[in-house]
């Protein structure tokens, strides 16, 4: 006689329903937990394409700024300038200067652009701002 035919014995092949519940709610569970490492991974690459779009504006910022100091055509500091750019987020340009004490008259002018980001309708936060320093001896 076959084990499966025996009275009173269960078949020793196959799974059991229970079994299969069991390891599909394994699966299930794993299967989320890749699915919330890809919305992780978004995100972050979200956040970096921010910050590289705000690491250009301001660099152009910057640039702009350090030229006009260079050619002469910005001779007096601008009080603190704010912008906003792309989804509402600020740009800060603080330009300052200060005479060296030496014959020639010299100006150090410091140069800070910082970008910040909207508070509202955005995962970033004011952690993730970025800022800029530039020295110029004119």
């Amino acid at each position: 006689m076959c084990a499966a035919t025996e009275p009173g014995r269960r078949p020793t092949a196959g799974f059991t329903l229970i079994e299969i519940m069991i390891s599909l709610l394994l699966l299930a569970v794993g299967l989320l937990g890749v699915e919330a490492l890809g919305v992780y991974a978004s995100r972050m690459t979200a956040r970096a394409e921010k910050q590289t779009y705000w690491m250009g504006v301001a660099a152009d910022t910057m640039e702009r700024t350090v030229a006009q100091i260079r050619e002469g055509t910005l001779t007096v500091p601008p009080a603190v300038q704010r912008y906003t750019i792309g989804n509402g987020d600020t740009l800060r340009l603080e330009v300052a200067n200060d005479v060296i004490a030496n014959s020639s008259g010299s100006q150090i002018w410091t140069v800070q652009v910082s970008v910040y980001p909207n508070r509202r309708g955005t995962l970033l936060q004011r952690a993730d701002s970025i800022g800029m320093v530039s020295s110029v001896v004119r």
